[in-house]
């Protein structure tokens, strides 16, 4: 149990470093929310109007508006649905074993944050060391 001394003296020493999170946090925002009610032409850079709310209703009511919104909300959904499958694949195969692995490992869809460079490094080890659906289907097998 701490006392009250220590507890002071812990609080005295957070409050530097949370006013500053705090500032860091709040002057963005408050950019963000200034800038998006302003009239503002980059090629006349100096000619700036406060507009108030126009800006929003000019977003919303833009017809592209909604296709986007559905696209993005298409992909989100998408990647958060795969996400669940893999990682659902993966507990049944930690706690059942993989049945695959006497065949050839599963190909589960499970997205990997790793870029384009990982991406090609899965393809050439795939389709030459008979691991993936390709190296399956020329009859290599899995060496254990």
């Amino acid at each position: 149990m701490a006392t009250q001394q220590t507890q002071l003296l812990a609080r005295t020493l957070l409050t530097p470093a949370v006013a500053l999170l705090f500032i860091w946090m709040i002057v963005p925002l408050a950019l963000t929310i200034y800038f998006a009610t302003l009239h503002y032409n980059l090629l006349d850079p100096g000619s700036e109007s406060f507009v108030g709310l126009e800006n929003f209703r000019y977003f919303l009511t833009d017809p592209a508006f909604l296709a986007s919104l559905q696209n993005t909300l298409v992909l989100v959904g998408s990647v958060l649905a795969i996400f669940a499958v893999g990682v659902s694949a993966s507990a049944v195969m930690a706690v059942f074993g993989n049945p695959g692995l006497l065949v050839n490992p599963l190909p589960l869809p499970c997205p990997r944050v790793d870029g384009p460079g990982g991406a090609e490094v899965r393809a050439s080890v795939d389709v030459h060391d008979g691991r993936g659906a390709v190296g399956l289907g020329v009859g290599h097998r899995r060496r254990l």
